[in-house]
């Protein structure tokens, strides 16, 4: 905080915003635990005290990188909440290779890229629940604009019957939606 001494008393709020940031990712990157090079790499900057030119673009984007991390173990504990909310256990619905008709509810989407899908790099995980709390699992490169908990109609093929972190799932492919 040496540097709040040359600053103007208009500016020193304004600064003290500042350090406090960059206390928090200091803080944050100190404690926390490098799962990869580039995390290794900016613990390792952080802790000096002064920085090359050439390392800068690491450090500066070591307050995203926090401010990402934090969204992440956010987004884990939503996800946890979301898996033990107090539903019937799921089962698996019809038999694999069968056309079928399902009313469902939608819950909520995962986006992954890859250099697969037709439609600009991306697969959607779209999930659902049925009227005994079944979890259905449609994989497809469509974007869904549905809010939780919107009823739809999908008629589909069961694809699989899988079980993911002891819930069963029906996945079904090459849907159309039919809407409620």
């Amino acid at each position: 905080m040496e540097l709040l001494r040359t600053v103007s008393s208009d500016d020193k709020n304004l600064y003290k915003d500042y350090f406090s940031k960059v206390d928090e990712v200091l803080n944050y990157f100190k404690n926390a635990e490098a799962s990869n090079d580039y995390m290794h790499n900016l613990k390792i900057l952080l802790s000096e005290k002064y920085v090359e030119y050439k390392h800068i673009g690491y450090v500066v984007s070591a307050y995203n990188s926090m401010i990402r991390a934090k969204g992440r173990e956010t987004e884990k504990i939503k996800t946890k909440q979301f898996e033990y909310k107090s539903r019937k256990e799921s089962q698996y619905v019809g038999n694999v290779g069968e056309k079928a008709e399902f009313e469902l509810e939608y819950n909520r989407s995962l986006a992954f890229s890859n250099d697969y899908s037709y439609y600009g790099g991306v697969t959607y995980m779209h999930f659902f629940y049925d009227n005994n709390d079944n979890v259905f699992v449609w994989s497809t490169s469509k974007e869904l604009n549905l809010e939780q908990g919107e009823k739809i109609t999908l008629v589909g093929t069961i694809k699989q019957h899988k079980e993911y972190r002891d819930t069963k799932q029906t996945v079904i492919t090459r849907c159309k939606i039919k809407w409620v």
